[in-house]
């Protein structure tokens, strides 16, 4: 019989993403992305992305039973533009058509992903609470370039916050993801987000 990791293991590192964009201070994250992986299983998404023909990553994938590291928080994925450089991304066994109900009865998985979250909230000094689209839009800050040429990035007045893929694409257009759907419990979430920081 299968058994459940606990929240607090460490992920596997059996798959590394094919595609990244470098590597990144952990400082500059400011954001949790969340996503769905339009599959059923956390490895059998981890796998995908080692493959030349993905085309994207994520930083972890996480299931009812476990969470696969495909990529460390100082490396930048391919996952959610612009946000990827600033965000700290989550892929959740799952798709984007489920009902709030489906989701719930996945609820480990959310759970593991909130863990994760919150973990990150707490290192990198993220505030927990769920942006809108106008908020990220206004939040999202800028990067500018320095007199030596090194760049740096300007948090906006919220300081960052999570999001999902559908709030990244609907606030900048650079991708038409729905993920993890209007229907994914991002109350529920926040909820165990808030329980783990306490």
């Amino acid at each position: 019989m299968f058994r459940f990791d606990p929240l607090t293991r460490d992920c596997r590192s059996d798959f590394p993403a094919y595609h990244h964009q470098g590597e990144r201070l952990l400082s500059s994250i400011r954001y949790i992305v969340l996503h769905s992986t339009e599959g059923q299983t956390a490895q059998s998404a981890a796998s995908r992305f080692m493959q030349p023909g993905s085309g994207g990553s994520t930083n972890l994938v996480v299931d009812a039973f476990a969470c696969y590291r495909c990529l460390g928080d100082n490396v930048i994925p391919q996952a959610a533009a612009p946000l990827n450089v600033h965000g700290f991304h989550i892929e959740q066994a799952g798709y984007a058509s489920w009902s709030r109900s489906r989701w719930l009865a996945n609820g480990r998985t959310v759970k593991r992903a909130a863990y994760k979250a919150a973990l990150r909230c707490r290192w990198y000094h993220i505030p927990a609470r769920v942006l809108t689209v106008e908020q990220l839009v206004k939040d999202f800050g800028q990067t500018f370039t320095d007199a030596a040429g090194v760049d740096h990035f300007q948090a906006g007045p919220l300081n960052g916050g999570i999001v999902t893929h559908a709030t990244v694409s609907e606030a900048f257009g650079q991708s038409d993801h729905t993920d993890p759907g209007d229907s994914y419990p991002v109350d529920v979430f926040l909820g165990y987000v808030e329980g783990f920081l306490k």
